[in-house]
C-alpha cells in the first residue's frame, strides 16, 4: 500500500548522516542510490569516511534497520 516513507543513514554513534528519502511513495519496489549522483556533486561522498553505517527504513507503521559497510 502507499505510505509515507523515510530512509535515513546513521553513523555508529547514532547521529543522522543523511536522509535519502522522506516522501510519500506508491506501493511497489523502489531503489535508492547511496550516496547518489546529486550528493556527489555537493561533495558529500568525499566528506563521508569509510566505515559502518545503519540504514533505517520507515514505511507506514513498519520500521527496519540494517547495517551497511561503506568503502571508498
Amino acid at each position: 500500500a502507499a505510505a509515507d516513507v523515510s530512509v535515513v543513514v546513521y553513523n555508529a554513534l547514532g547521529q543522522a548522516v543523511t536522509t535519502l528519502v522522506r516522501e510519500p511513495q506508491p506501493a511497489g519496489r523502489h531503489a535508492v542510490r547511496f550516496p547518489g549522483a546529486a550528493t556527489l556533486s555537493r561533495g558529500f561522498a568525499s566528506a563521508l569516511p569509510s566505515g559502518v553505517y545503519f540504514v533505517r527504513l520507515k514505511a507506514g507503521g513498519r520500521v527496519a534497520t540494517k547495517q551497511m559497510v561503506y568503502l571508498r
